[in-house]
């Protein structure tokens, strides 16, 4: 059965770190847009669009995957498709914990944060808003917890335990 983990959130949420380290742990490959987006330049819409149908192509040759992405791309839909089971996964952090994260990662923050049209806080406030839209299957706090304990939570709650 072809499954898809997708991890949803806001910016500094934690998406980036949790899925990477469950990608380790049960050795499913990890596809993040943000990497995409900076391996395919997207600095505009078209190229925004040709990076997520290369993200496509990528990913459902996967049996399983992982996905991190804020959640809120009309081009999951055409992904969520190519799978037999999707489990998306929102992780929660409030704001100020957020505002805190983005500000000391400014340099590594994806395009539509750098470009500095809005104040980091304003964005983080409209994404949150938006990501009440987002169904999912799951969700966790990464607000006091650190990524290998949110990783383990998750690990434990969604993952099959391999067979003994």
């Amino acid at each position: 059965m072809k499954t898809l983990y997708s991890f949803s959130g806001n910016i500094c949420s934690g998406k980036t770190s949790v899925a990477k380290i469950l990608s380790e742990k049960h050795q499913i490959k990890c596809y993040s847009i943000d990497e995409y987006r900076i391996k395919y330049n997207a600095t505009n819409f078209h190229r925004e669009w040709q990076t997520w149908e290369k993200l496509q192509s990528d990913i459902i040759k996967e049996d399983k995957a992982i996905l991190e992405s804020s959640g809120l791309s009309e081009n999951l839909t055409d992904i969520y498709k190519k799978f037999d089971k999707v489990i998306v996964i929102l992780l929660k952090c409030p704001e100020n914990i957020l505002i805190k994260r983005a500000k000391e990662r400014m340099n590594e923050v994806p395009f539509y944060l750098a470009s500095g049209k809005k104040p980091v806080e304003c964005q983080i406030i409209e994404m949150e808003f938006r990501l009440r839209s987002v169904v999912y299957n799951y969700a966790y706090n990464t607000g006091n917890s650190s990524p290998g304990e949110i990783a383990e939570q998750i690990s434990n709650d969604i993952f099959p335990k391999p067979e003994a």
